[in-house]
């Protein structure tokens, strides 16, 4: 084998090497900082068995299907509520600051709303450990007078959806639901009245 070939063999086996150690750090990096805390919000109609058993014990969130959420509708919905499920699926803690539910406004704006401090779910601000959850929740009830305010347009539809801050400045934008519409008040039992002379 020649010198020149034998060089060449060299400097592409080293060119080689140069490269996968390169792509090997940027894997490596991108896998470390995606797997730092990555926070997920999912948004799902709920109740508090407890607040409507109160003989329960169990702060514990029971999620409700599609069929049973409109099982209650003919009752108002009691006790229903809509959760945000904020979940660390990283490796490392973060802290959720706040959570403010939003639905469409006038000219694209979106209109706010929450009450300050969670009370109905966990109270915020929170340290969010890796692979645990916490919720942010609002009634249904207060989503049903937001999105049938007077002065809403109706045209912009009954979505809604969480907005959550983290403590590093960066916000997380949950699922999108529909909020369903407030059951009208039962009318009052037709029937003549028999009058006697």
């Amino acid at each position: 084998m020649s010198a020149d070939l034998s060089g060449e063999i060299t400097a592409i086996a080293t060119a080689a090497l140069a490269l996968l150690a390169i792509v090997t750090a940027v894997f490596a990096f991108v896998t470390f900082v995606w797997s730092g805390s990555r926070v997920r919000v999912d948004t799902r109609f709920g109740v508090y068995l407890s607040r409507l058993f109160p003989g329960l014990n169990s702060d514990q969130p029971t999620f409700l299907t599609g069929e049973l959420l409109s099982a209650t509708a003919h009752q108002g919905y009691p006790g229903v509520m809509v959760f945000a499920v904020i979940q660390n699926t990283g490796r490392l803690s973060i802290t959720v600051q706040e959570c403010l539910w939003h639905t469409e406004g006038k000219g694209g704006q979106h209109l706010g709303f929450g009450t300050i401090g969670n009370p109905l779910g966990t109270a915020l601000p929170h340290r969010l450990e890796p692979g645990a959850q916490c919720y942010a929740v609002v009634d249904l009830a207060t989503a049903m007078a937001v999105v049938d305010a007077p002065l809403r347009d109706k045209t912009l539809g009954r979505m809604v959806w969480p907005v959550v801050q983290l403590g590093n400045g960066r916000k997380r934008k949950g699922s999108v639901v529909e909020i369903p519409v407030k059951p009208e008040a039962a009318a009052p039992p037709t029937g003549s009245a028999s009058s006697s002379s």
